[in-house]
């Protein structure tokens, strides 16, 4: 539970950041739950509040808490929106670098992370478990496979991708007057990292519509989430189902051109026929999106 000059402490902080906007602050807390309720004079930006209220808890570090509900109201005209943040949320987190480098399997590589709230607790090479040494590389390249809901299986080249997380919806803050494959902003250690639909975004119908099992309705509250960069650019991609790592020789790649429709043809790379699959264009990805943002 925190303390009671520690809750004074954060509500003193959330006022001075809050109150230029005309948002006056309240705290309370219920056992490991800090709820904060803000009664502003107009409407607020519910992803601006939200992550105005992350980065000046940073600098308070409460301690014993699990969870934080924020609720808006406006003044006169009951609540504007809710959110909660999971400070010790059951998301998973693999590192794909001490992945490759320990040679354990997916499963076993699997890490829980801190509190998105400390994203410098999280050891940028956790220490796994010791597993035996793995035999010099061969030139092939390495790829991540995961499942589209396409008839093949589609690739990522590794250097691309900088972890494999799994997030829960509700930590996903909608952005309004965006296009339909982003599906908002997830705070990925102390960043606001945009979610994107990637079957929507290749043209392909998203799979987070199609329920076919209760067992895949319950799933639907994770969602798989490849963290790419580019430069210096960052991106979490969704995905159905993350598999293994393969390795295959680029050589092997063929043109994608007349194999698949015109629309999914630009973000294709090639496509490897002895394993019938789809080795995506992270380039064009980024590209896409980036073009279509300053439109």
């Amino acid at each position: 539970m925190v303390q009671t000059d520690n809750l004074q402490a954060i509500r003193t902080l959330l006022n001075q950041k809050l109150q230029p906007q005309g948002i006056t602050v309240n705290t309370t807390t219920q056992g490991s739950k800090l709820i904060i309720q803000l009664t502003a004079s107009q409407p607020c930006d519910r992803a601006r509040t939200v992550s105005k209220i992350q980065a000046s808890l940073k600098t308070q570090k409460p301690q014993g808490l699990q969870t934080i509900d924020i609720t808006a109201h406006q003044a006169g005209k009951g609540q504007l929106w809710s959110h909660r943040l999971t400070l010790t949320p059951p998301a998973l987190t693999i590192d794909l670098a001490a992945w490759l480098e320990s040679g354990s399997s997916l499963q076993e590589s699997i890490l829980e992370p801190s509190s998105p709230l400390e994203p410098d607790a999280l050891s940028p090479t956790p220490t796994l478990r010791e597993k035996p040494v793995l035999e010099p590389v061969s030139p092939e390249q390495r790829y991540l496979c995961f499942q589209l809901g396409l008839d093949n299986k589609v690739m990522l080249p590794v250097e691309y991708i900088q972890e494999i997380v799994r997030v829960e919806v509700n930590q996903v803050l909608a952005v309004p007057d965006t296009p339909p494959y982003a599906l908002g902003l997830y705070n990925w250690r102390g960043e606001m990292l945009w979610l994107v639909d990637l079957n929507l975004l290749l043209g392909l119908e998203s799979f987070l519509s199609r329920q076919s099992s209760p067992q895949e309705a319950i799933n639907l509250g994770l969602l798989n989430v490849l963290v790419l960069k580019e430069q210096q650019l960052m991106l979490g991609v969704i995905v159905q189902q993350v598999e293994e790592i393969e390795q295959h020789s680029p050589e092997g790649l063929q043109s994608p051109v007349g194999l698949f429709s015109p629309g999914l043809e630009p973000f294709i790379l090639g496509y490897f026929r002895e394993v019938q699959s789809i080795v995506l264009n992270a380039e064009a990805v980024f590209t896409t999106i980036h073009d279509q943002s300053y439109q």
